[in-house]
């Protein structure tokens, strides 16, 4: 079950406040003594100009430490003719805070309040713009710290506290010229004090609430305004769920409630009569206990309110509930399995299927144009899947009740190819032709110039490559968000990297969001050098070789989501893997070489780029040592040194066959081949 929190507590983008029971606040809203603009809060001062001299009177039930210089009551007040105010504390040139105003309440903390709400409608009353202007401008602010205590033998114990920051909105030289000052809107401002949380240690003490005005921005003087003071405890049984009012909930719904710690048990009412007499009772606290769910015995009726109420018993006294309702939804299509994406060979045959309940109708959809396969409702099959059919595809649900379609979710088509390469000789092209990169500088207006170096992996060096710093520069593939999707089903991205970047992290390519959670996929060159590949929420791996070394180094990740096996290669051979079965997330994110991050360019990597390419499938380790060799030559012995290589070569031939009949008929067989 939830707890309460601060503020607001949000269900389903309805405001909800949880059945509360008010704690009596005297003189809440400054109405006593309603004679006379006050301006201390215990009658002490003597009235100015009065003769012979009178007191201002005192202000029942409120009281501050010591006198007041300018705060109390005064008229003009928000739910009444009276207002309390303070004068607000210190600004640059001007006076001191008065002291804070306080109430203690007849009302003892016992076990079970979990929360205890203080609300007051406060602002700032008038700040002063000084006779010639000198003083407060619009946008000026002041704090308004409001306290729940505890009274501890006398003592005043702060149980929680907060400040507010309300800023001037207001120039009442707008409404008459005499009238130089500024103000704010009357807002409500809650605080909450989670017992048991916050201050167990207020059990069994009085509690109390105080006002303070704090600090403000301008000049020559502030007061804040301060009315209609509430104090609250959270009922014996609240926070609701489904949330009181709640609409379109499932019919298979639970009821949920939360319980005061002190409650024995509850009786629970439920039914559809709104006159609450015909409800009956579904859970009966005497012989069920203290619980707090209920399932319904069957399926609830759709477009139905219902009607529930709990009723708290502590000890054999039984507290009554408010009567909470909510709407169940109409029978909408409902998704019990959405369509996986698929990487599929060139001429194999594509099926894409969608599960779903009370479906009148199938819309299947793909993102660049019109459908090209058979669709028999629930399955869109395709025949002979060619680079033309890859796209996004989702499908659109409907039956006679629904007034949006109802979607799966959207998954790619893929054949198995290279889907782009880019050479970076002189341009950004991609060679397949359709993921031209843009060269990319968050900190430019203009678009800034990409950097061409005449240098490659090529034991020839006669290509060239592309020069990215930390400035931040990056190439981007533009529109590539939805596309590139494809990974969850599986990948490979391989580049040529030279860099002296020494123990920073910078980001070779990725198609990931951060945030809380990432998601997506990034090639890296971490901050030990390494070269480290991620397939957030799936895992990572992390290569074994320097790679900061000024020296060109083929830096690969894969990933084959058959078996969940993720890898980093460097220079053609595995140096790291993970395996694990969850399937990845996709996300809005372009594809990016050179960083992290679209807007910010986080964790650039700063260094030569060359021959990047992405697969759409994991390439296995022969094929990824492929890559390499075509670029630089020679052999590389894959999956190490096979059993009978007696001469470390990475193969088994007539050469150990030699060692081997070099030591052809030895024998240490003591003492059958032993002549002492």
């Amino acid at each position: 079950m939830k707890k309460l929190i601060f503020g607001l507590v949000l269900c389903l983008s309805m405001a909800i406040v949880a059945q509360a029971v008010p704690i009596t606040v005297e003189n809440y809203s400054f109405e006593d003594p309603g004679t006379i603009k006050c301006r201390c809060w215990d009658g002490e001062r003597i009235i100015p100009g009065s003769e012979p001299p009178e007191y201002y009177p005192d202000v029942p039930d409120w009281s501050s430490d010591t006198e007041a210089a300018s705060s109390g009551v005064e008229t003009n007040g928000y739910v009444g003719d009276w207002n309390g105010y303070v004068m607000a504390g210190t600004c640059p040139d001007h006076h001191v805070a008065d002291p804070p105003v306080w109430q203690l309440t007849n009302h003892t903390v016992s076990i079970g309040e979990e929360v205890i709400t203080l609300a007051v409608i406060a602002r700032i009353g008038w700040m002063s713009t000084g006779t010639a202007g000198e003083g407060a401008v619009l946008g000026d602010t002041a704090t308004f710290r409001m306290t729940i205590y505890y009274d501890n033998g006398g003592t005043r114990v702060v149980a929680k506290t907060q400040d507010v920051v309300m800023t001037t909105t207001i120039d009442m030289r707008d409404q008459n010229p005499n009238w130089k000052g500024l103000r704010s809107e009357w807002i409500d401002y809650t605080l909450e004090l989670d017992v048991d949380v916050d201050c167990p240690a207020a059990v069994g003490k009085n509690i109390g609430i105080e006002f303070y005005g704090v600090s403000y921005t301008g000049s020559n003087g502030c007061w804040l305004g301060m009315d209609d003071v509430r104090l609250t405890i959270a009922n014996f049984a609240y926070d609701p769920d489904p949330c009181d009012m709640e609409q379109n909930v499932v019919a298979t719904t639970n009821l949920e409630w939360e319980l005061a710690p002190v409650v024995t048990n509850c009786d629970v009412y439920f039914g559809d009569d709104p006159n609450f007499i015909n409800n009956p009772k579904v859970v009966d606290g005497t012989t069920e206990g203290k619980v707090e769910i209920y399932t319904p015995s069957a399926v609830l009726d759709p477009e139905t309110t219902y009607y529930w109420r709990v009723d708290a018993r502590v000890d054999t006294t039984v507290y009554e509930g408010d009567i909470w309702q909510f709407t169940t939804k109409a029978i909408i299509p409902v998704v019990t399995e959405d369509p996986c994406g698929l990487t599929v060979a060139a001429g194999e045959t594509a099926v894409l299927r969608v599960k779903a309940t009370d479906v009148g109708s199938y819309l299947w959809k793909r993102l660049g144009g019109s459908i090209s396969g058979t669709i028999n409702e629930s399955t869109l099959t395709i025949d002979n899947v060619q680079k033309a059919d890859e796209d996004v595809y989702w499908c659109e649900l409907e039956n006679e009740n629904t007034i949006t379609p109802v979607e799966t979710a959207r998954v790619n088509l893929m054949t198995r190819r290279l889907v782009a390469r880019w050479e970076f000789e002189d341009n950004l092209n991609d060679e397949t032709g359709d993921w031209p990169g843009t060269y990319t500088d968050p900190n430019e207006f203009n678009t800034p110039t990409a950097v061409y170096v005449s240098d490659d992996p090529c034991s020839t060096g006669s290509g060239k490559s592309l020069q990215l710093t930390d400035d931040p520069c990056y190439m981007l593939i533009t529109d590539s968000a939805d596309f590139f999707n494809f990974y969850p089903q599986g990948y490979t991205i391989n580049t040529w990297v030279k860099t002296e970047q020494v123990n920073e992290w910078g980001t070779i390519a990725s198609k990931r969001i951060r945030g809380d959670y990432y998601f997506g996929w990034a090639l890296t060159c971490d901050n030990a050098n390494r070269a480290e590949t991620g397939l957030w929420q799936v895992g990572a791996a992390t290569g074994t070789s320097d790679i900061v070394d000024n020296e060109w180094h083929m830096v690969t990740a894969t990933y084959d989501a058959v078996t969940g096996t993720g890898a980093v290669y460097v220079d053609g051979l595995v140096e790291g893997q993970f395996v694990d079965a969850d399937r990845a997330p996709i996300n809005d994110q372009p594809v990016v070489f050179g960083a992290d991050d679209i807007l910010l360019g986080a964790f650039p990597y700063a260094g030569l780029l060359d021959k990047a390419s992405i697969y759409s499938y994991a390439l296995i380790p022969e094929n990824v040592a492929v890559l390499y060799t075509n670029v630089m030559g020679g052999n590389l012995c894959v999956g190490g040194n096979p059993e009978y290589d007696l001469t470390d070569d990475c193969r088994v031939d007539l050469e150990d066959f030699a060692v081997l009949a070099t030591d052809w008929m030895k024998c240490n067989l003591v003492p059958e081949c032993y002549t002492p």
